[in-house]
């Protein structure tokens, strides 16, 4: 394996436009020069905003989101 990329777990809570969540583990892979969970929350509130402006556009609710949560957060939720 390359010694300049390693990968880590990290967790997110997803928010749909209606506004509900869910709390989800996702595997990303970092360089030495960039952060992966960085380069994924915001690859995923990018698409969260494009989904935002369509439900706007419809005249829906427009509550699209995601945030890095910690571990302790991320088993609270899913035991709910």
């Amino acid at each position: 394996m390359n010694p300049g990329i390693t990968s880590r777990e990290i967790y997110a809570r997803h928010t749909g436009t209606e506004g509900k969540s869910y709390a989800a583990s996702h595997l990303v892979w970092s360089t030495d020069e960039q952060d992966g969970a960085t380069t994924f929350i915001a690859a995923r509130n990018a698409e969260a905003a494009k989904l935002n402006d369509k439900a706007r556009q419809e005249d829906k609710p427009a509550k699209a989101k995601v945030e890095q949560i910690t571990h302790e957060q991320y088993l609270k939720e899913r035991a709910i």
